[in-house]
């Protein structure tokens, strides 16, 4: 009788550790996911997204496309090539569908219900954000 006690006590310390461990994970990994976890959760779940792809902070055109996302406090993903692998960054655009001998940065890409909805290339202006967000129907959040 003691021995089953004993091991009952075992499992429901391992169930009760694993639970604590997953609870962990979620709770405090959850807002710290890279951006290719969000990315891939986004296609996963068949989720929206704006992912905004640069190349570093020092870059001018990189800056204007951060500040006009911050400045309409649109959610966006940001994905910096420069901290990246190059077959890590050709198997992202690989997964949303995107040749990457078509495809140049600072860019935005509207991920609608996990697939490429539209996207824009080469950005060079806030103009050219602007009417992209126009004509895709994206809205602020």
């Amino acid at each position: 009788m003691k021995n089953k006690n004993v091991i009952i006590g075992i499992i429901l310390a391992v169930i009760i550790l694993v639970i604590g461990l997953l609870l962990f994970v979620f709770v405090f990994k959850g807002d710290r996911l890279t951006p290719i976890e969000k990315i891939n959760v986004a296609l996963i779940n068949k989720e929206d997204m704006i992912l905004y792809i640069g190349s570093s902070k020092d870059c001018s055109y990189c800056k204007t496309v951060s500040k006009y996302l911050d400045e309409n406090k649109i959610d966006y993903t940001y994905y910096d090539i420069s901290k990246d692998t190059k077959s890590n960054y050709e198997r992202l655009l690989q997964s949303l569908s995107i040749n990457k001998n078509d495809f140049g940065y600072p860019a935005i890409i509207y991920i609608k219900e996990g697939e490429q909805y539209s996207n824009i290339i080469n950005i060079n202006s806030e103009e050219v954000i602007d009417e992209f967000f126009k004509n895709s129907s994206i809205s602020s959040k």
